[in-house]
């Protein structure tokens, strides 16, 4: 659940930048814990998967990262 709320709170941060000096895009992906309590990647249309994301850009780091979250 907090994954969740984490991944929607990155969206709206990432949508208020106006001119980002580096591209924002990301891709979103649906993810489970599976029985061995490992992250899972799951499709688009799995209604049990958790949305995560990552970014399209090699340039997006930690540095960029930190700002979001800030």
């Amino acid at each position: 659940m907090l994954d969740e709320e984490c991944y929607h709170l990155a969206c709206r941060a990432i949508a208020a930048f106006k001119f980002p000096h580096t591209s924002l895009d990301y891709t979103t992906y649906y993810a489970k814990t599976d029985d061995n309590g490992d992250t899972v990647e799951v499709t688009d249309d799995d209604q049990d998967g958790v949305p995560h994301a990552y970014f399209n850009s090699d340039d997006v780091g930690d540095a960029e990262v930190s700002i979001i979250i800030a």
